[in-house]
């Protein structure tokens, strides 16, 4: 199939290589009623509500996360079709003309689609040649336990510099502190590893007072009763949802006279929770389990936990058991979909 070298406007150190595959498939970033509740100007809902033509595998990247090869290689053309990161463009760039001003679930109204394209645009980064996908050549780097343990040639190789630039070229990539550590180090060690270290700042932030959007509709109010909705674990186990997922989906909750954000292992009473979309199959784990321990015991395919699941670590899982504090021990084996059944609480 046919790639197409693209070359990022706003910074040429960046590459990509699309291809011509054909998707017919199209998908809507807000659901009609979400749509509905929104208070924004009918143009504003207008761009919101526009699809994007993209492979329903992109869906997955609606929240950040490091961009690794898709577990069925078959699925790279669709994800990197250039219908789809020109249609991605668009619709940021009229959401970002029309919705300017409002702010849409605790964050700037073209979160979703940036976020996607940023992960189009991660995935279907190359090499220097222009040719090899970068993480064909990241997926055979030596594994190490940390990355002060990475030999240098593939530390200050092209792809790993230029993903780790790419990343912190925008607010809407994985970036985090922990990464611009990462950088830094590869700055102190490799010649070709320039540029700015700092964390983007959101592209215009939220006022405090907004009143977030549940993308699900569906709330809940916790009892503080243990063992029941006291913990996130005991939530996604009670609606079948990812634990984690649940974390995301209230990180504007505060609790405590001190305003702290979401406990996860300790929920008090009369919290008003968004509970994401549900996933058909999900599991409970323990700080002993392995991806593939998960997978085995619940009967999925090999890969289907950090599939299903962004934030989990796709090269050696090894976020998995240090997370369980703070967004506890639940994970989709399934995608997570509006079309969940949704009981209320007695």
């Amino acid at each position: 199939m046919a790639g197409v070298l693209a070359v990022d406007d706003a910074n040429s150190t960046f590459a990509f290589k699309f291809t011509s595959a054909a998707e017919d498939s199209t998908f809507s970033l807000y659901s009609d009623a979400m749509l509905e509740s929104l208070e924004v100007p009918l143009v504003c809902k207008t761009a919101l509500g526009s699809e994007v033509n993209c492979h329903g595998f992109v869906q997955r990247f609606r929240t950040p996360a490091w961009r690794g090869t898709p577990s069925d290689p078959s699925l790279l053309p669709l994800v990197c079709a250039s219908s789809c990161a020109s249609s991605l463009n668009s619709w940021v760039g009229a959401v970002r003309r029309d919705c300017r001003g409002y702010n849409i679930s605790a964050a700037n109204p073209i979160s979703p689609g940036a976020i996607m394209l940023e992960g189009v645009r991660e995935t279907c980064q190359v090499d220097e040649d222009g040719k090899t996908y970068c993480n064909d050549v990241i997926d055979n780097f030596t594994l190490v336990e940390s990355i002060d343990k990475m030999p240098l040639a593939e530390l200050c190789s092209y792809c790993n510099v230029r993903r780790y630039q790419m990343m912190q070229a925008t607010p809407y990539s994985v970036y985090n502190d922990m990464y611009r550590q990462d950088y830094l180090y590869i700055q102190s060690k490799c010649p070709n590893a320039t540029g700015p270290t700092d964390v983007r700042p959101p592209e215009y932030e939220v006022p405090a007072t907004e009143e977030p959007l549940c993308a699900s509709g569906k709330t809940i109010s916790t009892t503080g009763v243990s063992g029941t909705d006291s913990s996130c674990s005991a939530i996604a186990a009670t609606y079948g949802l990812s634990s984690a997922a649940l974390y995301f989906a209230n990180s504007h909750v505060r609790t405590g006279s001190d305003g702290r954000p979401l406990n996860c292992s300790l929920i008090p009473g009369d919290t008003e929770l968004c509970l994401p979309y549900g996933c058909t199959k999900s599991a409970a784990f323990t700080a002993s389990d392995t991806c593939f321990s998960i997978e085995i015991a619940n009967d999925a395919q090999i890969g289907d936990v950090a599939f299903y699941n962004p934030w989990v670590d796709s090269q050696s899982c090894s976020n998995l058991a240090p997370s369980i504090e703070q967004v506890g021990d639940r994970v989709c084996l399934s995608s997570q979909t509006e079309g969940w059944t949704y009981t209320p609480p007695a």
